[in-house]
């Protein structure tokens, strides 16, 4: 629908108030994040190809109570945008037809993006945004999302052939997506039902 609309085009908001274009970014942007965290996690080609947008990315807020979620919100797009680089290089049938070097080359620059925007959302102050113990929340998360999809980039050290190996870095990205996850689950136990809800969904 986001496409038929053609929200993924910058030209078909032109037009439109800059409050209502603000609102179509969002929603896109929204759905572009979910698209290529379910194409990762299933192993399923995105329904929104990076080469085929090129829609503004949303403007942050000056209210000092939204700018910080807006800020998360471009930082997890980053990182949406890695997912579906991992799957696009790492995984994908062109994918696999890539020479050993080209895929190590694709799995340094991979692991290291990802470590960048991990790093980027944490330097976000969000102790001043509206509802901020739900984006403190978030923040305690990103070392088990980061080391999560650190995992699956190291996975694709080995082919498909090795099914039963694993790299040492795959390993150790694997214990530390584990840690982090135990330590998530500590801070989030105690929590309300939708706190725990949001940690799930996030």
């Amino acid at each position: 629908m986001c496409q038929s609309m053609g929200l993924h085009r910058s030209y078909t908001l032109a037009n439109d108030k800059s409050s209502i274009a603000e609102s179509k970014r969002h929603a896109f942007w929204s759905l572009y994040t979910i698209d290529k965290n379910v194409s990762l996690n299933m192993g399923l080609t995105s329904h929104f190809p990076d080469h085929d947008i090129d829609a503004d990315l949303i403007t942050p807020s000056n209210d000092p109570k939204r700018r910080p979620w807006d800020l998360m919100s471009l930082v997890i797009v980053e990182f949406a945008s890695i997912q579906g680089r991992v799957y696009d290089e790492l995984y994908s049938a062109a994918a696999s037809k890539a020479s050993d070097e080209q895929r190590w080359a694709a799995i340094d620059k991979l692991s290291s993006d990802l470590v960048t925007v991990r790093d980027k959302l944490l330097a976000i102050d969000v102790s001043l945004g509206y509802y901020a113990e739900s984006l403190h929340g978030m923040a305690a998360c990103a070392d088990f999302i980061a080391y999560s999809v650190l995992t699956v980039i190291y996975r694709a050290q080995t082919r498909p052939r090795d099914a039963t190996a694993i790299s040492s870095q795959c390993y150790e990205a694997a214990a530390l997506a584990l840690h982090s996850h135990l330590k998530c689950f500590t801070y989030f136990r105690d929590r309300q039902t939708h706190k725990q809800t949001e940690y799930v969904n996030w």
